[in-house]
């Protein structure tokens, strides 16, 4: 009886800590990694939806674990993370590099949104990676 109740109790804690792990998106099209062309003056987008039951204590986002976000491009790009507040854009980072890694932590449900742009005259070669998504989160790319 009393091995019993060990391994109900050892499999409770491992079906929490299941509940609990983060991954890389539910999108079942969604790669984490993902190659790009931009054209002169295109963008890329990686539109993140993240649930309210994260944000919530059944499911906290670990602060020590953010979304990590990691990109190379051929020359530097214009990047930033911003989540639409009704008719405004709310900028939460932004810079201008070749090369980074963009950590953010979601304080609130809902969509995000990480953007690159090629304000360049050429066409711009880019490698983005993600991980770390919270448990619940769709994402998808938007690409020219």
């Amino acid at each position: 009886m009393v091995m019993r109740a060990a391994v109900c109790l050892g499999l409770m804690v491992l079906a929490s800590c299941a509940s609990t792990r983060r991954h890389t998106g539910e999108s079942k099209d969604f790669a984490p990694e993902r190659r790009f062309e931009i054209a002169a003056g295109k963008m890329v987008e990686l539109n993140l939806d993240v649930p309210a039951s994260t944000i919530v204590a059944a499911e906290p986002i670990d602060p020590i674990n953010p979304i990590e976000v990691v990109f190379e491009a051929s020359v530097a790009v214009a990047w930033n993370i911003h989540v639409h507040d009704g008719q405004e854009v709310q900028y939460l980072q932004q810079g201008t590099d070749a090369s980074g890694v963009l950590l953010y932590t979601p304080s609130r449900p809902g969509p995000i949104s990480l953007l690159w742009e090629n304000k360049t005259g050429a066409t711009v070669s880019a490698t983005i990676r993600v991980d770390g998504l919270p448990v619940g989160t769709t994402a998808h790319w938007e690409a020219p």
